[in-house]
């Protein structure tokens, strides 16, 4: 009996280990593609088009003060700032954004892993690794693809960051905590993005109640708030404010499938284990629970605040992937409070139950587990992601081909670039590009047929219907033929073109 029970224990963490591992890897793979192609092509859509209005950072006052403009109701003073400064060493707008994004993921999951290590003191190695990955499939969430692949959603990550480095920081639990760290957050959440609030409020609560020196936060909360109230107003903000519980139920389970039913095991869980320990914690160890459910207050007030603001836009504004980013620090926060409860009682085998059912939905498809997300396949999020990240180049490359025909021919430029603003900014700037002479049809389809989305060497047809400006624009959906044009994109040479002949 004893000699199963071991292999139990051992089987058990394997088998978690071998599931994260067979989901972890494949969706780094694609994830380093889609920055590869980021790196290649950085392009405009959408909201990114505020860029546009910012100079170089060498153009003097006007420029800098242009990263405090708001976005709809926000400001995203990181998000304009990384988008500009590629300028600086010679490229273009949101180059180095994609980028930048992926580092602070990182960074959430190097933290994150360091409050695994200080909750157990660096026991438990092989539990702390299980715990560490089950991490980075959150952090790494293919279903906040928008996030993931959009240059101007920065903010999302470094949100998510100061929130799991303000619960490092608070872990050691000093007296006081260091003044720097009461001055710089107020400025660093609310001026970048609206979830900002949500941040300042879940880690400002309980850092009042816990810690002395309470009047250096609220003093720079008030400076900050201040400080905006003086910078120019969006025009479209929005005026319609109203509460809908369906509106946050469905948010609560949209940012991992199933994610309604593990949170609910996950705090029942919590409760079990307070029951068995009778409450009976002492003052270092109620203050840990404390400071670890941080990142679930965030993602309530998060649900909430967007309930209030977008509700009125109706029920599908819920499923946004962009809100997956901050609703999935609920999982996190989850897991640190499982974890430090383990330890505590020093019972490990419960988090390897909640390990176990957050994965389980990605290779088990049940009936019941038919909630959370859309688009519950895990690799099927994947092609997904890179699928949008091509479609947004191709619309960005077909607007630089054609920019002067109105209305414009290029799929999807509604939802690219609703004002026109994007495609107005090309008006004027013609496409550089090499005239390489003819290409027959049949090696012009080789080309468009071989073509992978995640090629970085990107090849176009273009083909005249009737007028002078109506045009077909096409990576590989349609059959090339005599009098069609053909574009390969380098990311470091000029665009070349061929006329397709017979």
């Amino acid at each position: 009996m004893i000699q199963l029970l071991r292999r139990w224990k051992v089987f058990v963490p394997m088998v978690l280990l071998g599931i994260e591992l067979n989901f972890l890897f494949p969706l780094l793979v694609a994830l380093i593609k889609s920055i590869n192609v980021a790196i290649a092509w950085p392009h405009l859509v959408a909201d990114s088009a505020v860029f546009l209005e910012q100079g170089g950072l060498t153009d003097g006052l006007h420029s800098w003060r242009a990263l405090f403009l708001p976005v709809n109701e926000h400001r995203y003073v990181l998000s304009r700032l990384i988008a500009v400064l590629p300028r600086l060493a010679g490229e273009p707008l949101g180059a180095w954004s994609v980028v930048t994004s992926f580092l602070l993921i990182f960074g959430c999951l190097f933290v994150f892993s360091h409050c695994i290590t200080r909750i157990s003191c660096g026991k438990y190695p092989l539990v702390r690794l299980i715990i560490t990955l089950a991490g980075a499939l959150l952090f790494f969430n293919p279903w906040q693809a928008e996030n993931l692949i959009w240059d101007i959603n920065i903010s999302w990550f470094f949100h998510n960051l100061i929130l799991l480095s303000s619960v490092a920081i608070m872990l050691e639990l000093p007296a006081r905590l260091p003044p720097w760290f009461d001055f710089m957050l107020p400025p660093c959440a609310l001026l970048n993005g609206g979830q900002g609030y949500g941040v300042l409020i879940a880690v400002g609560i309980v850092r009042l109640i816990l810690f002395d020196r309470r009047f250096l936060m609220p003093i720079s909360t008030i400076i900050t708030l201040i400080i905006i109230s003086l910078m120019p107003i969006s025009q479209n903000q929005v005026s319609s404010w109203q509460f809908n519980l369906a509106f946050t139920l469905q948010m609560l389970i949209n940012w991992w499938p199933a994610s309604g039913l593990w949170s609910i095991l996950t705090f029942g869980f919590i409760g079990f284990q307070l029951f068995r320990a009778e409450f009976e914690f002492k003052s270092w160890q109620w203050k840990r629970l404390i400071i670890f459910s941080i990142p679930v207050i965030y993602g309530l007030l998060f649900s909430l605040s967007v309930n209030l603001s977008r509700s009125s836009f109706g029920l599908a504004m819920a499923n946004r992937e962009s809100y997956t980013t901050p609703m999935l620090m609920i999982g996190i926060g989850g897991i640190l409070m499982v974890w430090q409860l383990s330890i505590f009682r020093q019972e490990v085998n419960f988090i390897y139950i909640q390990i176990g059912c957050l994965l389980l939905p990605l290779f088990v498809l049940l009936p019941f587990l038919e909630v959370g997300f859309p688009r519950p396949r895990f690799f099927e999020q994947q092609r997904r992601l890179l699928a949008e990240q091509d479609r947004r180049i191709t619309w960005f490359h077909c607007s630089k081909i054609q920019p002067e025909i109105l209305p414009s021919n290029c799929l999807l430029t509604p939802v690219y670039d609703k004002w026109d603003l994007i495609r107005k900014s090309l008006n004027g700037k013609k496409l550089n590009f090499y005239r390489y002479g003819n290409i027959g049809a049949a090696d012009s389809q080789k080309l468009l047929d071989k073509q992978m989305i995640t090629d970085t060497n990107r090849v176009y047809l273009l083909r005249k219907l009737g007028s002078a400006r109506h045009w077909i624009f096409s990576r590989k959906d349609i059959a090339a033929q005599s009098g069609d044009k053909l574009f390969i994109f380098n990311p470091h040479n000029k665009p070349k073109q061929f006329n397709i002949i017979n």
